[in-house]
């Protein structure tokens, strides 16, 4: 029987180790040893254990094959232990490059300046964390005029162009004698407008679009074909990888993910692309291959290690390109909120709903919630507002608003 040195003992040891560590058993030992901190050594060595011993075991194989070279065959036996390890990486790498490239070859800017809209279809995903299907941007250009008319249609992903046929909500602004309620929530894809500085006791949009309801420019929701759209944006994810978490242990697992943001024009009663731009993210791996722990959220598995990297407008925490900077710049939409005279007709809606006798409206319900909430959000009370709140809790028409109970 061929004997053992004490490498190859040691090598064997760490090899059950390398095996324990890249278990399931292993992985939540490893969890569980980061979470105390006298433990986080542990977790670091655990990490460490199964690249090292891939790259021993290689070397330690090489070795016999360069016995011949003498005191040169460990050194030389490293080195090229290295290089196999960087051939998998080097070739997978370009090749998630090339398909990065392909989801960008098509990325297009035919529009020469601003856009004048009439009704404007806005194509997105569906998806859990869509809650509200008339959203920031939406309620802006709305309340600024920007287009009369917004469609909003929800689809399965990837992101395409649907047929004029496609039914969606349709938004618009009427005035009327009586509006119906706005069934719409705050908060759902809030724009970053420069110049624009707001804090929790601004207005929102839909505090704005409410103004309006109260003084009978009412939001109109119905169902509209996308056909009497003048222009379609759409935004959605193109192409869907791994994330290094789900990749785990194969190296040759596709990691390129894609998000577009495409623009069409009706011209001439067709749909025509006019503006496209990608955002595509891709998980390399390293230059060299090393099995170690991926982590996602409170959970840890064995995995390659591999690094984020971003092709043309996708960032570290989004493949999807920036909406602001093409409604703003490209389209040349105004979208900043005018809030300047809202406190003063926020009151006078308040005071004279509370003048009319009878039962008040939701609309202007809602609209002394809103002012109740800014109200409690601000560090000082205006002195003039005093009697206003006063009269409003002495009300029992008023339900009591949610700020003060």
């Amino acid at each position: 029987m061929f004997p053992l040195s004490r490498f190859d003992k040691f090598l064997v040891i760490l090899g059950i180790a390398a095996v324990f560590c890249l278990t399931e058993a292993g992985a939540g030992v490893a969890l569980t040893a980061m979470l105390v901190i006298i433990g986080a050594p542990l977790t670091i060595l655990m990490a460490a254990i199964p690249g090292l011993f891939l790259f021993l075991l290689l070397a330690r194989l090489l070795w016999f094959g360069l016995k011949w070279t003498g005191p040169l065959s460990w050194p030389l036996s490293g080195v090229l232990a290295v290089g196999l390890l960087a051939i998998v990486p080097y070739m997978q790498n370009r090749k998630l490059d090339e398909i990065a490239l392909e989801q960008l070859a098509g990325d297009r800017n035919k529009i020469t300046g601003p856009v004048k809209l009439d009704t404007l279809a806005v194509v997105y995903p569906k998806a859990y964390y869509q809650k509200g299907t008339c959203g920031d941007f939406c309620q802006r250009a709305l309340l600024n005029g920007v287009v009369r008319r917004m469609i909003m249609v929800r689809q399965d992903m990837p992101g395409r162009l649907p047929g004029d046929e496609t039914i969606g909500k349709s938004f618009r602004i009427e005035r009327r004698q009586k509006c119906p309620p706005i069934n719409l929530e705050d908060g759902i894809g809030n724009l970053s407008i420069p110049g624009e500085k707001r804090d929790w006791a601004n207005k929102t949009p839909l505090d704005l679009l409410r103004l309006k309801a109260a003084t009978g420019e009412c939001l109109i929701e119905e169902e509209a074909p996308l056909a009497r759209a003048d222009a379609v944006l759409v935004r959605s994810p193109v192409k869907s990888g791994l994330r290094d978490y789900y990749a785990g242990l194969d190296p040759f697992a596709d990691t390129v993910r894609a998000s577009r943001l495409s623009f069409y024009l009706r011209q001439e009663g067709r749909i025509v692309e006019r503006y496209r731009s990608t955002g595509v993210q891709a998980y390399h791996l390293l230059p060299v291959l090393i099995p170690s722990y991926v982590g996602l959220g409170m959970h840890y598995k064995a995995g390659l290690l591999r690094r984020l990297v971003h092709f043309g407008d996708a960032a570290r925490y989004r493949s999807a390109p920036e909406l602001e900077p093409f409604l703003l710049n490209v389209l040349g939409l105004d979208l900043k909120l005018d809030t300047h005279k809202a406190g003063q007709k926020t009151r006078r809606i308040i005071t004279s709903a509370l003048d009319k006798p009878g039962k008040i409206d939701v609309t202007a319900t809602l609209v002394i919630e809103s002012f109740f909430r800014e109200t409690s959000r601000r560090k000082d009370v205006s002195i003039d507002d005093v009697p206003l709140i006063l009269r409003v809790l002495e009300d029992e028409r008023v339900p009591v608003p949610y700020a003060v109970g």
